[in-house]
């Protein structure tokens, strides 16, 4: 056959009327489904969870440098360790996301945006506003910052009095998968925040919570105050890991996202921009735009 480009038996055949939506898409990386875990205790089951729990190949770190003072008792900003876990903290994060997905452990993370204060035991459905199919749902693992900690804990309570078998199991593997990847620091943080807690807010959706909350939050005096220290003293490969990071930032992003943060760039002080810098504006606008989208 002249003019041929292709063997017999390669082409792809299109047969469906519809186009795949993003949730059919995704649906198609889990590797195992909540309802395929097999029966609790069974060998099943069990290799599932070693599976779906067993420890990242990197972990989370802890930031306990910010809390670090010298003999006078300020701070002490250790650039090139903040620099080297902004970037590690963001890879794991994906990793994170990733293994979430492949277990189908992402359910407890889809939390309803808005909560309406009904009293009883029995209304949740009220609370949540389960009838309604237009309701709002932000994903943490995306959108972390757009619900406040008061909220998720609420959304914890309700998840540990109501929900199904499967979804509680997942909420269970979570909380193992995020403690047996953390490093000893970032462990000790977040589980004197969780001690503060009582048995029905703690769980696997909260535990998300915490750690995120502790991982990416930063003071702007902190930022400012490193930034401005690490462009004006830190050694050559210091500033290779900034530039890296920023363009690792960069490569993450899309174009609307990397179109609203160099407008915010363009508008800083030389001495204040930078990779440590541009990561907080991006985290910052993350934020903001998830708000915003929620909010409407």
């Amino acid at each position: 056959m002249a003019g041929s480009v292709a063997s017999i038996g390669s082409v792809a055949v299109f047969q469906r009327r519809t186009r795949r939506t993003i949730f059919e898409l995704e649906k198609d990386e889990v590797a195992v489904r909540k309802g395929d875990r097999g029966v609790p205790g069974s060998k099943t089951f069990v290799t599932n969870r070693a599976a779906a729990t067993k420890p990242l190949s990197s972990k989370f770190l802890g930031s306990y440098h910010l809390q670090s003072k010298n003999a006078n008792g300020e701070n002490v900003q250790k650039s090139k360790h903040i620099q080297e876990e902004f970037v590690s903290n963001l890879m794991v994060m994906k990793e994170l996301k990733e293994r979430v997905l492949q277990y189908d452990m992402r359910g407890p993370l889809q939390v309803p945006a808005q909560y309406y204060d009904i009293v009883g035991e029995d209304a949740w459905e009220g609370r949540w506003d389960t009838s309604n199919p237009d309701r709002v749902i932000v994903d943490l693992t995306t959108h972390w910052g757009s619900v406040t900690l008061d909220h998720v804990l609420k959304w914890q309570v309700d998840f540990n009095g109501y929900s199904e078998a499967e979804d509680m199991i997942s909420s269970i593997w979570l909380k193992e998968l995020l403690t047996s990847s953390m490093d000893v620091e970032l462990r000790r943080q977040v589980k004197e925040l969780e001690q503060e807690l009582d048995l029905y807010q703690r769980g696997g959706i909260t535990y998300f919570k915490l750690v995120v909350d502790t991982l990416f939050k930063m003071s702007s005096m902190a930022e400012d105050s490193l930034q401005c220290d690490f462009n004006g003293y830190s050694e050559a490969e210091d500033m290779i890991s900034s530039i890296w990071l920023k363009d690792l930032l960069t490569s993450l992003m899309d174009v609307e996202l990397r179109r609203q943060v160099e407008e915010i760039v363009q508008q800083q002080d030389l001495y204040k921009w930078g990779g440590i810098a541009y990561y907080k504006i991006v985290v910052d606008t993350v934020f903001k735009m998830s708000t915003v989208e929620h909010a409407a």
